[in-house]
């Protein structure tokens, strides 16, 4: 299910709290910004100018920039400094850059605070009809509102089953997708610059422990199906798109089986051993995929003890961190049950995009 957080409990327990002075740096030079987790360039600090950080080690100094953690490289032109900071509104908007961005330390957008890459996030503080403050390195930074737009959050795509038009008999419906019109939605994804994520790329994001470019999407597939294999999988390769299928453990084949498009078949353990380099897999119930009365699905209209039970024997039969409800139904005896066996996040299938301090059940 997802909840927005307010803002003010997450940056509780984030770097973005307050102090009355903050050690932080000064550069002679523009310095590069490097993502904490991915190293990859970010952005430019400016010459001259006051950036707060939170913590330094022998060769970085760490600072709050975007919606997690960034470094600066120590050397001889990055110098210790102090400053007073202020503390942030209570708001949760996120903006993303449209192109290279320029962030000034004024509304009168004369001196330069941040130069950051296209496509990153950034936490709204306040906002007036022609530009938006974010808090950068503890203290307020201003952007023209022409230089970014409103970031809607990660969305996470759900595929269930593969099968091309003329050899399907039996599974129209709007779970079955023609592989050519997959095909044609992850070149289009793909060709505007998109690129996947992984589960625990989401987690960290959630979390506020990780920057994830405001270009990224989750792939996901449920039930395990081999057409995932058949039809998905060197597409994916090729692309370097990282997906995520959340399997029913009790359909787990022996063997592999020759393809028959009249049936629903499931990927073997050796199938999905083969697929590592593309898929993760994760928890879709052992048996308790269906429906017990009506529309009320079986993990939700089990008894306590027996959803602990299929739980526990899903995780013996493949261990996995994340899982998926059948049919997107829960409820809170759901959730705990999955919390107390250590499931660290759950997917429901109600369209939405997911942001920063989200429930992760």
């Amino acid at each position: 299910m997802i909840k927005k957080w307010g803002l003010a409990f997450f940056l509780s327990m984030s770097a973005f709290s307050a102090h009355a002075a903050a050690e932080g740096i000064v550069t002679t030079e523009e310095r590069a910004i490097y993502d904490a987790t991915t190293n990859e360039q970010i952005g430019r600090i400016m010459p001259n100018v006051y950036y707060e950080t939170l913590y330094d080690t022998t060769k970085q100094f760490y600072v709050q920039v975007e919606t997690a953690t960034g470094y600066v490289l120590k050397d001889e032109a990055v110098q210790p400094a102090d400053l007073q900071v202020r503390t942030p509104k209570n708001t949760m908007v996120t903006i993303a850059t449209n192109g290279e961005t320029t962030f000034y330390k004024g509304t009168d957008f004369r001196e330069k605070l941040y130069v950051a890459a296209a496509d990153r996030r950034f936490f709204v503080t306040s906002e007036t009809n022609d530009y938006y403050e974010v808090l950068l390195f503890g203290q307020a930074a201003y952007v023209k509102k022409s230089d970014v737009r409103e970031d809607r959050g990660i969305p996470v795509l759900l595929y269930h089953h593969l099968l091309r038009d003329s050899e399907n008999e039996n599974y129209r419906n709007n779970s079955t997708v023609d592989p050519l019109t997959f095909i044609i939605q992850m070149e289009y994804l793909k060709d505007a610059g998109y690129e996947t994520i992984t589960l625990d790329d989401l987690y960290a994001y959630i979390n506020g422990e990780k920057n994830i470019s405001a270009k990224s999407f989750a792939l996901t597939f449920d039930d395990g199906l081999s057409t995932t294999q058949r039809y998905a999988y060197e597409l994916l390769k090729a692309f370097n798109f990282k997906a995520t299928n959340f399997i029913i453990t009790s359909r787990i084949p022996p063997v592999e089986r020759l393809f028959d498009p009249s049936t629903l078949q499931f990927l073997s353990l050796k199938n999905m051993n083969s697929m590592r380099d593309v898929f993760s897999f994760e928890g879709h119930t052992h048996n308790m995929h269906y429906f017990m009365t009506g529309s009320c699905g079986a993990l939700v209209c089990s008894t306590a003890e027996a959803v602990a039970a299929d739980i526990a024997t899903s995780l013996a039969v493949m261990p996995h961190n994340y899982f998926a409800y059948p049919f997107g139904q829960h409820k809170e005896e759901t959730t705990r049950l999955l919390k107390r066996a250590n499931i660290s996040m759950a997917f429901t299938t109600r369209k939405d995009y997911v942001h920063v301090g989200e429930d992760l059940y």
